[in-house]
């Protein structure tokens, strides 16, 4: 049985590529009380110089070979646990076994983290973290498209995540999806939109209604003449029910992007043929309609 985990803790995620390292580098700078990481665990061959601390803080195994199992990789761990490979209490050992020493080493007061990768698994979070805040970001899938295509460490579906690693969830994990017959045929374009529609579908439909869950826009947090979206997320990842944590909203902040370059290949949406346009409504839609993104 796992091992609850009591400090106040944040969670953010995504679908990747909305912020969420500038979050990670800039929540600790809003909330004197809070210590911020970005992915913690996870090696990122583009930052040699947080590979060795990470090293330091999670073992030499655990950021090299370890990283081929879901006992030491988010990642793997979320997609494990989302297509049915997982029941949740040994899900919760796993998370447990990942961040009880690592949280309990974190200096300040709240413990967040930002990371794409726990997308799978909020609900088994929530049951290890029993003091945790979970936010949920959206971004207009016409810009998180090209943006995550045309991203060097944003791998989803390539030869080194499909055939090495496999992190990633694809229709064929789902048996009552209706692509799954089709995803060999899908282009790697359609997969994309086809990945922001699940990982959507799955966080809000398992975590909606919990009152320590909220879902912001990316636009809307990141908009540099209204910081009232912004505000907000300040004051809900701020209020616990033992106590409440001070905040300073600094605006000048979001002027200060953080790993935001995705120049690729892959067409703005202005050069997008209406192929491309109906692929991305036939899986993206619902959230195009509830979030007001036009197409």
């Amino acid at each position: 049985m796992h091992n609850k985990i009591t400090k106040p803790s944040v969670f953010i995620t995504s679908t990747g590529r909305t912020g969420t390292q500038f979050l990670a580098k800039n929540l600790s700078l809003m909330v004197k009380d809070a210590t911020a990481y970005h992915e913690p665990g996870s090696p990122w061959i583009t930052r040699p110089k947080d590979f060795i601390k990470e090293v330091r803080d999670f073992g030499f195994y655990n950021m090299t070979a370890g990283q081929f199992s879901h006992r030491h990789c988010m990642f793997k761990l979320s997609r494990k646990y989302m297509v049915g490979e997982l029941e949740s209490e040994k899900t919760a050992d796993y998370v447990a076994d990942m961040r009880k020493d690592f949280v309990s080493s974190s200096p300040k007061d709240i413990y967040v983290e930002s990371s794409g990768h726990i997308y799978g698994i909020l609900e088994v979070i929530d049951k290890v973290f029993v003091n945790a805040k979970f936010i949920h970001i959206v971004r207009d899938p016409k810009k998180w498209v090209t943006s995550a295509l045309n991203t060097f460490e944003y791998y989803l579906y390539g030869p080194f995540d499909e055939k090495l690693l496999k992190l990633s969830p694809t229709a064929m994990d789902f048996s009552d999806d209706n692509w799954a017959k089709k995803w060999k045929r899908m282009s790697k374009f359609e997969k994309y939109c086809w990945f922001y529609n699940k990982l959507n579908e799955h966080v809000i439909n398992t975590m909606e209604g919990k009152d320590n869950f909220r879902v912001y826009r990316f636009e809307d947090i990141f908009d540099r003449e209204d910081t009232s979206y912004l505000e907000d997320m300040l004051k809900f990842a701020t209020n616990f029910n033992s106590e409440i944590y001070d905040y300073d909203l600094k605006p000048d902040l979001l002027n200060k992007k953080v790993h935001s370059r995705s120049k690729g290949k892959f067409p703005n949406f202005k050069d997008w043929d209406n192929k491309m346009f109906e692929q991305l409504k036939r899986h993206c839609n619902r959230w195009m309609k509830r979030f007001d993104y036009q197409l």
